[in-house]
């Protein structure tokens, strides 16, 4: 039988990860029925970027290991110290840190970006997150992402999807042309310098 004062410790748990009240979470966790209420906690706590409750709640949850749902909600929102609090807890290079990435290039989240783009698959998966901070005109994550990314891939994506991200395609085609040629200057004077010392 449920208890009713449990049930209504955990709906109070749960507003309290909502509005950050660290304390009244430490004071409710051992109160509230257990089990999927502390991920539910855990995710609203992920969301509004209230890291210190995360933390209080991380020993307690159930399905952090097979669940992405609390760093997508945190990377989506640009919460960097909940990111940073859940990435012990996921392998690096699994999918998770794939859509994380992905979330918070589409929302321009820079610091997240940045954080996570480390984590993320190789070259190629981080492509999609390119793709993403190209589309919605994120140039901050553009910046980080592109040495980490294949543009190539990218613009390939973007070609597909014709005619919806002309713009966006033309924008990557600069980008990669502007990257090519500081390439091929620092090459040549690279080989310049090279010369001279032999002179």
């Amino acid at each position: 039988m449920n208890d009713p004062s449990r049930m209504r410790n955990t709906l109070l748990l749960i507003e309290a990860a909502r509005v950050g009240d660290a304390a009244a979470v430490e004071r409710l966790i051992p109160l509230s029925t257990p089990s999927f209420n502390y991920d539910k906690a855990l995710r609203v706590a992920a969301e509004h970027g209230n890291a210190e409750c995360l933390t209080l709640l991380l020993p307690y949850s159930v399905l952090l290991n097979t669940d992405a749902v609390p760093l997508l909600l945190a990377a989506e929102n640009g919460h960097v110290a909940c990111v940073q609090a859940l990435a012990p807890f996921l392998a690096e290079g699994v999918e998770e840190w794939d859509q994380a990435l992905f979330a918070a290039a589409c929302a321009g989240h820079t610091e997240c970006v940045r954080f996570l783009v480390e984590r993320a698959q190789p070259k190629e998966k981080n492509s999609r997150a390119l793709m993403a901070a190209v589309i919605y005109e994120h140039p901050a994550c553009v910046d980080i992402l592109y040495p980490h990314s294949d543009p190539w891939e990218a613009l390939d994506e973007l070609v597909r999807l014709r005619p919806k991200y002309i713009p966006a395609e033309e924008r990557l085609r600069a980008l990669i042309a502007r990257h090519q040629r500081a390439v091929i200057a620092q090459v040549v004077g690279e080989g310049e310098m090279g010369a001279a010392r032999k002179l």
